[in-house]
């Protein structure tokens, strides 16, 4: 139950009284009020409006407000309206005024009715839901403050037409349109849109920042149409199309996109889409505009991840896993580095009539169809290069293209510089397929790539690596004891494996100081596609590990056999960590012996041991 209490020095409205401040027709059964005087006033009851049908030019009202500087609270009292055509239940024309604590403006459905309408600067619309109006809260002024409202079942439940426009902490669903903004400047934050027919939330003016929304259930999710929108931190979910921008220079970035048609589509050029998560959509991040940037996105289970058809287009540091297109880029001129495409069935996908596009430094691996598509397309590209990265496929360049349109080593020549191998020349790709027993892999060189033979791109169509990567051999791995330890440098890093605990399991009698059997489940959650028969050893880390010992793990049909170690439950009282550093065993190139790379981050967990006698196992 709501409790409210009036402003302290409210003027109550109260029925039948007449005064330069205000004038009460009727009384809240069926009435009318104009405030025509600054100063703060409340309801005392519901009020029902007994206004009739007015014109387009002159609406009737239940309230008006044509005084500056008035605040109207509802003192959690609602107001009723009967449908009839051009009716308003507040109708705002003074600066300055603040509508507040209003249960319920509900039933201004006729022709051009709105719950609340402003048309006045700096109206502030406060804690008042808006229920079965044609329009739930209309504003036409500038500096509108619009916040903590609830607008339902409205043909639009929240309009701004005004310039620099806050609009905050709404929750709007189940209209046609939840709120819509069209003035300049306008700030749209922390509000809820769900379940609206059209648009969850609409701006259509330049300079707009709509942060921290939450957009479900409606066919546009977020729609900005104006310039230089600053569009971040949203989450949309289960709309036709999550985010929609067709400004120009919008920037698009930290978003969740969830279970829409489409995630992140624009249209607009100069559009900036950064560090978003746009996850099982149908189409991930499409773009159409030209000199878009699209970077550092996580890109997961789409069905397309990133589709760029625009020219002069920037692809960079993005992941894309789990998608049926992984990354494709359609234009003229585009740039394409640094990502990392895993886990599709397709990888890259490019035209083979393109001018000027070079996909260099990119980590393309265990797509399914295969790491690069050449799609066959009308005309000759030219200036095209693939250079400097990394495939493991099991098909690495396929399609209907033409692979002669691209240059498949550095346009500027052997350059020194580290590859994407880590070693000393920037020349062609690296050719390995998902066990790591590919072209490349079988070669080494001290420079880092072939200088003796090609590699032919396409079995049969002689178009040629003419500086394939191959293995590059690091400094000499160092004597750990019995083992040969690769140096600190020649760590995997942990987005290409990363090796957690999912499960721990003890033996029966597990209690202080008893001994038992623990069994643990380990995955590899990087992006690299371990092969069978892979074999890691984890290295103790910690003084506590170090009284269990080191132990292995192998790859099998995709994920690490069982490991069952003997362990001892600590006696005493305490938190106990135990820390592994995993290894990759590997074959030297230069000597045939075993070396251990280290591999990700370490794999800790911890037992707990009660004063009760308690035992208890956490992992990470």
């Amino acid at each position: 139950m709501s409790v409210s209490a009036p402003p302290p020095g409210s003027t109550a409205l109260v029925a039948g009284y007449t005064g330069a401040d205000y004038t009460f027709t009727g009384d809240y059964s069926g009435g009318t009020i104009r405030v025509t005087q600054s100063g703060t006033y409340h309801l005392t009851s519901d009020l029902t409006s007994n206004a009739a049908a007015g014109d387009v030019a002159i609406h009737n009202f239940a309230i008006q407000i044509s005084a500056s500087n008035v605040i109207l609270d509802g003192d959690l009292h609602g107001i009723t309206g009967t449908g009839a055509d051009y009716v308003d239940g507040i109708s705002i024309t003074g600066d300055g005024v603040t509508v507040q604590n209003i249960d319920s403006v509900s039933e201004f459905d006729g022709t051009e009715s709105s719950g609340i309408w402003s048309g006045g600067v700096t109206t502030t619309i406060t804690g008042t839901t808006v229920t079965d109006n044609t329009y739930g809260i209309w504003s036409e002024g500038r500096y509108a403050m619009i916040t903590g409202n609830i607008a339902v079942w409205n043909g639009v439940g929240i309009y701004s037409g005004g310039d620099d426009a806050t609009i905050t902490d709404n929750s709007v669903f189940l209209n046609l349109d939840g709120i819509a903004s069209e003035g300049d400047g306008a700030t749209i934050t922390d509000n809820t849109a769900y379940d609206n027919l059209n648009d969850g939330i609409y701006s259509g003016g330049d300079d707009a920042t709509i942060t921290d929304n939450t957009a479900e259930w409606n066919t546009e999710g977020i729609y900005s149409e104006g310039d230089r929108a600053i569009i971040a931190g949203n989450t949309v979910r289960n709309n036709y199309e999550g985010i929609y921008s067709d400004g120009v220079s919008a920037l698009i970035t930290g978003n969740t996109a969830t279970e829409n048609d489409a995630g992140i589509w624009t249209e607009g050029d100069g559009a900036i889409i950064t560090d978003n998560i746009v996850q099982d959509n149908n189409y991930g991040i499409d773009s159409y505009g030209a000199s878009v940037f699209i970077t550092d996105n996580t890109v997961s289970d789409n069905y397309d991840g990133i589709y760029s058809e625009g020219d002069g287009v920037t692809i960079t540091g993005n992941t894309v896993t789990g998608s049926d297109g992984g990354l494709g880029s359609f234009g003229d001129g585009a740039t394409i580095t640094g990502n990392t495409v895993t886990g599709n069935a397709a990888g890259i996908g490019i035209r083979d009539n393109v001018i000027g596009t070079s996909i260099t430094g990119n980590y393309i691996a265990g797509n399914t169809d295969m790491g690069i598509e050449i799609l066959d397309e009308v005309g000759v590209g030219a200036g095209n290069s693939i250079y400097n990265n990394y495939l493991a496929n099991a098909v690495n360049v396929g399609g209907a293209g033409d692979p002669g349109n691209f240059l498949w080593n550095n346009p500027a020549g052997l350059t020194p510089g580290t590859n994407v191998m880590g070693g000393p020349n920037i020349a062609g790709n690296y050719w390995s397929n998902p066990s790591g027993t590919g072209w490349s892999d079988a070669r080494y060189d001290p420079d880092g790539y072939s200088k003796t033979e090609d590699y032919e791109v396409v079995t049969g169509s002689g178009v040629f690596d003419t500086a394939p990567l191959v293995r590059y051999p690091h400094p000499g791995p160092n004597r750990n004891g019995d083992a040969l330890v690769a140096p600190a440098d020649s760590i995997i890093p942990p987005d290409l494996i990363h090796i957690v605990i999912v499960s721990i399991t003890l033996s029966p009698g597990a209690v202080p100081g008893s001994p038992i059997t623990l069994t643990l489940m380990l995955e590899q959650v990087g992006s690299v596609l371990l092969p069978d028969g892979a074999l890691f050893v984890f290295v103790p880390a910690n003084e506590a590990a170090a009284a269990v010992g080191e132990f292995t793990a192998t790859v099998s049909n995709g994920s690490f056999d069982e490991v069952t170690l003997p362990f001892e439950i600590p006696s005493e009282p305490g938190v106990y960590e135990y820390s592994f550093q995993p290894y990759m065993v590997q074959t030297d190139p230069l000597t045939g012996e075993e070396v251990r790379v280290p591999a990700g981050k370490p794999v800790t967990f911890t037992v707990t041991v009660g004063d009760n006698g308690s035992v208890e196992i956490r992992y990470e």
